[in-house]
């Protein structure tokens, strides 16, 4: 298997942030998966959205067999309508939402029109004090 990974705020980041191409998948290899994990730990929490439609549009370019996109709440109801025009291979979108289910209509459209699953999940945070 290969993979790429990006994050989005209100702009998208591609795996390890290259200034330039976004790159291409890589093996799922033992080493691969250490550095990504390392990336990932990196990375802090930065709110806002607005770059989601712009990020999946990026990972059809890849052309994967499957695409699994995250959310954790509301974002641009155009989104869907982009994501139907740019992904004409019907790459299939598997949506997965949680801590707010503002996006749940528009990720369960984007995975029902692209062939992909969605579940919301439930997460049990601590309260904060």
């Amino acid at each position: 298997q290969s993979f790429y990974v990006y994050f989005f705020t209100d702009s998208t980041f591609p795996m390890f942030n290259p200034d330039k191409d976004p790159g291409k998948l890589i093996p799922a290899s033992p080493s691969n998966i250490t550095k990504v994990k390392k990336w990932v730990d990196g990375l802090g929490a930065n709110g806002g959205n607005g770059a989601e439609a712009s990020t999946i549009v990026e990972a059809i370019k890849l052309k994967p067999d499957a695409i699994f996109f995250l959310s954790d709440g509301g974002f641009d109801p155009q989104t869907a309508n982009i994501v139907r025009k740019e992904n004409r291979d019907r790459i299939p979108i598997n949506t997965i939402g949680f801590f707010d289910k503002r996006a749940e209509p528009l990720l369960r459209q984007m995975a029902e029109e692209s062939g992909g699953k969605h579940r919301f999940i439930e997460l049990d945070l601590p309260s904060r004090r």
